[in-house]
């Protein structure tokens, strides 16, 4: 689990798959065992990150990523206005 932001890991997150909890380790990695061939529901919640969920495949793919994304960091809107005008009118 990657912080889009800095691209540094994201420790100490919970991931659930099916029934099963865990929390990353250091480099952001959290292992778990899904029956083979499944496909199943993870979710990841991090402090500091709204939680993220996707339906895994781990047949096809035996390892997932996330990357979260901090709310306060982003761009609320195109175009600095909800017009689109391109004029910033706090500077």
């Amino acid at each position: 689990m990657l912080d889009g932001d800095s691209g540094r890991p994201i420790a100490g997150a919970r991931v659930t798959v099916g029934s099963s909890t865990t929390r990353t380790n250091a480099h952001g990695v959290a292992l778990l065992v899904a029956p083979r061939d499944a496909t199943m529901l993870t979710r990841v919640v991090a402090q500091g990150f709204p939680q993220d969920s996707a339906l895994v495949s781990f047949r096809r793919t035996p390892r997932y990523g996330f990357t979260l994304y901090k709310p306060a960091l982003q761009w609320p809107m195109y175009g600095a206005d909800a017009a689109r005008t391109q004029a910033q009118t706090q500077i």
